[in-house]
């Protein structure tokens, strides 16, 4: 919860996505707010939910928060998805040297 209160105003290791870049908040301003002004922008963006393909919501277990169903809320610049088997980039199997007869 803490990276997605910095993400809101670019002061950690996250940026936000363009659907909820309306959040966004300049680190002076956010300076100058009460913490009442902080908790009501971060209550916005957590009901936030963009039109669109990226409707969907996902619910925590308990029912109390819904985020966007999407890996691009909040996430490092430059961090991409590792490979997998059907991409052909899977590790190849190690050889051992032993030999079956």
């Amino acid at each position: 919860m803490t990276d997605l209160r910095r993400a809101l105003y670019s002061h950690g290791n996250y940026t936000l996505a363009e659907p909820f870049m309306r959040f966004q908040t300049p680190h002076t301003d956010w300076q100058g707010k009460t913490s009442d002004d902080k908790q009501s922008l971060l209550e916005e963006f957590l009901a936030f939910t963009p039109t669109g393909k990226c409707a969907k919501t996902v619910t925590s277990s308990n029912g109390v928060v819904a985020m966007p169903a999407t890996p691009r809320i909040a996430r490092k610049p430059g961090q991409r998805k590792r490979g997998h088997v059907r991409n052909g980039l899977a590790r190849k199997p190690r050889d051992t040297g032993l030999s079956y007869i």
